[in-house]
């Protein structure tokens, strides 16, 4: 038997034991963004909990292009890719995925992000050029009771911190 739970997107196989993701986010790039667009991506220090799958507008969906691939500017202003999707991966033929990894998400705030298409280099070799992006998408994620890095400000808690190593 299987579990649907409310949201629709999280389905527990109970005969095998096995559970896919806790959620899954998608994102519909395929129609006009008049608005930014921002969505709940999960809580901080999760790891591989969220899937998250983007359809491509029509415009990135070129016979020419190639790859594609998640860039992701993270809570703590890190710059951080996926791996290069194949065109023959794409959902459907019009949707890219990718599990969300506990590194994107290591606190409270936004986990910004677009995705990249790629083709051929004119010489035909294996390099890849970037050939268009998606708009910039916003995940908003939230705080977790626990599991969460906080990076500590040194500086401005030195004579905190000095007062901890003295106990």
């Amino acid at each position: 038997s299987t579990l649907l739970f409310k949201n629709n997107t999280t389905k527990i196989n109970l005969s095998e034991g096995v559970m896919n993701y806790m959620r899954t986010v998608t994102i519909d790039m395929s129609v006009d963004q008049q608005h930014p667009i921002c969505s709940f991506g999960g809580y901080a220090g999760e790891n591989k909990e969220t899937k998250l799958v983007v359809i491509l507008p029509e415009r990135m969906l070129k016979d020419t292009y190639r790859k594609y691939r998640f860039d992701f500017q993270t809570i703590l202003n890190e710059q951080i890719s996926s791996t290069m999707i194949d065109r023959e991966n794409l959902q459907g033929g019009t949707a890219v995925q990718v599990i969300l990894w506990n590194q994107l998400m290591p606190q409270e705030g936004d986990l910004k992000f677009c995705v990249s298409a790629f083709e051929a280099a004119a010489d035909g070799g294996d390099d890849v050029v970037v050939q268009g992006k998606t708009a910039l998408i916003t995940l908003k994620i939230g705080k977790s009771v626990g599991g969460a890095y906080t990076p500590i400000d040194v500086k401005a808690n030195a004579d905190e911190l000095q007062t901890m190593i003295q106990d």
